[in-house]
């Protein structure tokens, strides 16, 4: 399990498909904005408290975006 996500994967611009699920993340940061193709992001079963506007805001993500019970796109 990890606690938070590792910098390198800001570098996989060709990225679609990331699964964060089941880790100890709190917090994601900005840098998940960089990912311009992802498509897909599993961030349940963490501890995220809130998410960047760049995830919120992403229309591509908003049909397949997997989170915790205590955060919600709204």
């Amino acid at each position: 399990c990890i606690e938070k996500v590792p910098e390198a994967v800001y570098e996989l611009v060709n990225l679609e498909v990331l699964d964060l699920s089941e880790n100890f993340i709190i917090e994601i940061p900005n840098g998940i904005g960089t990912l311009q193709r992802l498509r897909h992001l599993n961030l349940s079963r963490n501890g995220l408290q809130s998410l960047p506007e760049c995830v919120s805001d992403s229309l591509s993500l908003s049909r397949s975006l997997s989170l915790p019970p205590s955060l919600s796109l709204s």
